[in-house]
């Protein structure tokens, strides 16, 4: 969907959505945790990750509006060195014309959601857009016009409360001056 899809709006609680993480950060979230996939197929879908993020660049690059939780900027996945590159990462993602990353602090009221949700839209006037819902234990998708536009305000509720995309930037920065 990610290759075919005109744009993507996208939050997550804890961590940092797939398509802006660095090898390090995939590897060692990937190699982490509780959910932990078959320790033979971990290099393969790190590199799956790495391949799907060709989509933000090049001729005809997609949108990719990303809300990042101020707590996934604290959580030291890989550890301090795989944070700062992550974070130098996301500076360096920002200045791109196609992605908006914005930071949604703890202390905002908005913070209280949990999971991950990823609206994909198509340019097609037939083509529906398409909700990804990640949680602890798997993914739910929603394509329902009515859940899709639930979902929608709700994200769109996330974004309208976190910090601007210049605010992001030097939260960003000064996160990665301080580790």
């Amino acid at each position: 969907m990610e290759s075919q899809c005109s744009g993507i709006l996208a939050a997550n609680a804890g961590l940092i959505l797939g398509l802006l993480q660095t090898r390090g950060y995939a590897t060692a979230l990937i190699g982490s945790g509780s959910m932990i996939p078959d320790p033979d197929r971990a290099e393969a879908l790190v590199d799956i990750r790495m391949k799907r993020q060709r989509i933000l660049q090049g001729e005809n690059p997609t949108t990719v509006r990303a809300l990042v939780s101020e707590s996934a900027l604290g959580c030291e996945i890989g550890g301090r060195d795989v944070l700062r590159g992550q974070l130098a990462h996301l500076l360096e993602l920002i200045e791109l014309p196609n992605v908006t990353i914005q930071v949604l602090l703890t202390s905002s009221p908005a913070s209280a959601y949990n999971g991950g949700l990823t609206m994909f839209d198509f340019s097609g006037p037939h083509d529906p857009s398409a909700l990804f819902i990640e949680y602890h234990g798997g993914m739910l998708i929603k394509e329902d016009d009515r859940d899709l536009r639930r979902y929608r305000r709700h994200i769109e509720y996330l974004f309208a409360d976190a910090l601007s995309t210049d605010e992001s930037r030097s939260h960003i920065a000064a996160r990665m001056r301080s580790i």
